[in-house]
């Protein structure tokens, strides 16, 4: 069992670049394999399209990214001053590197924020 996340754009937003976002993101997969920094871009299992009486809405089903609320607190819990100690510092920056190879490796029209596993606050 896997748990995904299910995006369901408006029918306005399926028209535009997030779309083709979405479309390269699934084709760069599976071109990339070799490259480090892909273990660090969501993962897109499939897209689609569904229509219903306000238009016709692309979908795309990812990789879940956000932890569950009680693994939230544990983290929150261990860094209760926000200080991330040395060692996960460290291993957080050679995922970033990992990440601005891939990113140089691909089209550069995408957008940063589609890359990040998970959103700012």
């Amino acid at each position: 069992k896997h748990f995904v996340s299910l995006k369901v754009l408006s029918a306005d937003a399926s028209a535009t670049s997030e779309n083709d976002t979405i479309r390269h993101l699934k084709t760069r997969q599976k071109q990339n394999l070799r490259n480090l920094g892909v273990e660090y871009i969501v993962k897109v299992f499939n897209n689609f399209r569904i229509e219903d009486p306000n238009g016709t809405h692309a979908c795309a089903m990812t990789e879940l990214l956000r932890q569950s609320q009680e693994v939230q607190m544990d983290i929150e819990e261990l860094y209760p001053d926000d200080r991330i100690p040395f060692g996960i510092r460290k291993k957080m920056i050679v995922q970033i590197t990992r990440w601005i190879s891939y990113f140089h490796n691909v089209e550069s029209y995408m957008e940063v924020r589609s890359f990040f596993k998970t959103q700012p606050p």
